[in-house]
Parts: structure tokens; C-alpha cells; sequence
């Protein structure tokens, strides 16, 4: 009994913390720039972008757009935890465009606690988009 009365919890307070996600994303929250000037990499030639995200259910939703990189991006990712000058490892991998200016728009399912983690503390992670000529990545920006 106790442990379906804890899962229950559980459950509904995830539900409540993504809700307050659904809440805080939908309405036209401003995207997050994507640029040279947040890459911890050696990138310039000033590529951009920008990345707009929201939750629905339990996925990430996401529109991934990229002008002017040095070629079509090979991968793109949200990387975390870590703050603004900081690296860190890949927490959900991301469609990229189709080339070096261009647009995806997908949803992701990452484990329910790292989705509560991503929606609680948004600034702890970023995304960047990589290119054959920055591997490391090109463009950057911290999530909000």
C-alpha cells in the first residue's frame, strides 16, 4: 500500500512540475540565441541561431534554427550540467537541420527526472549545433 501511495506522489509531482513547465514555455517565451560569443570551442565566422523549447507530456519539443554556420551541422545536443563558460556532457541528443541555414523542429523523451531537471533549472544546461570544421560545436546558448 505504501508503495503505490508513494508512486502515486510521485507521478502527480512530476505532473505538477511539468505543468508549471507548459506553463512557463507556451505564450511565446523568447527563444534562446545561439552564437560563437557562447562556445567554449575556438568557433567564429559568425554563425547563430536560435532555440525555442517546451514540454508536452513527457517530451521536450523544441525548434532547432541555425543561419550561416561553416557547413550542414553533423549533430546537435543539450549538454548540461553547466553553467555559461563551462563544458559538460550530452543529456539529450537533438535533430540538427539539414544544413547550414535551416530549421527542425522534433521531440525528444529524456528520463522523467532529467525532463523535471531541465524544466526546474533551465539555465544549468545549454545547446550547441556541431560542424565538420568545430567539432566541439559552433554555435551556443544557455537555455532560459
Amino acid at each position: 500500500m505504501h508503495r503505490a501511495v508513494r508512486t502515486l506522489f510521485l507521478a502527480l509531482s512530476l505532473t505538477a512540475v511539468m505543468a508549471v513547465g507548459v506553463q512557463a514555455n507556451s505564450g511565446g517565451v523568447a527563444a534562446v540565441p545561439l552564437n560563437n560569443g557562447q562556445e567554449t570551442t575556438d568557433a567564429k565566422f559568425g554563425g547563430s541561431g536560435s532555440f525555442t523549447w517546451w514540454v508536452d507530456g513527457g517530451d521536450l519539443c523544441y525548434t532547432l534554427s541555425v543561419k550561416g554556420l561553416t557547413s550542414a551541422p553533423f549533430a546537435a545536443h543539450i549538454h548540461g550540467v553547466a553553467g555559461r563558460t563551462e563544458f559538460a556532457g550530452i543529456v539529450v541528443p537533438l535533430v540538427q537541420p539539414a544544413s547550414a541555414t535551416g530549421t527542425s523542429t522534433a521531440c525528444a523523451t529524456p528520463d522523467a527526472s532529467l525532463l523535471a531537471a531541465i524544466v526546474a533549472n533551465p539555465r544549468d544546461y545549454y545547446v550547441n549545433v556541431h560542424t565538420t570544421m568545430f567539432t566541439g560545436g559552433e554555435v551556443r546558448g544557455q537555455l532560459k
